[in-house]
């Protein structure tokens, strides 16, 4: 299974020509973590930034924009 695939992943990027590339995010209700998945179906590139690191709370709003932004 291709990782944006999996359950919770939202597409927040646009398709590369192809429509295989770009950028997918998750947020982890139970433990507040943002995931961040790219490439193709999301394979190539992924983080994991836990609640309390230094760059959640920043990374997280630009998620929630992103998203806000993909359903309007």
């Amino acid at each position: 299974m291709m990782r944006c695939e999996e359950p919770g992943w939202f597409r927040i990027g646009r398709w590369c020509s192809a429509e295989r590339r770009s950028l997918w995010a998750r947020l982890d209700s139970d433990s507040g973590a943002v995931e961040l998945c790219a490439g193709r179906e999301g394979d190539d590139a992924y983080v994991r930034v836990e609640r309390g690191d230094a760059a959640h709370e920043g990374i997280l709003d630009v998620v929630t924009y992103a998203k806000y932004a993909t359903e309007t």
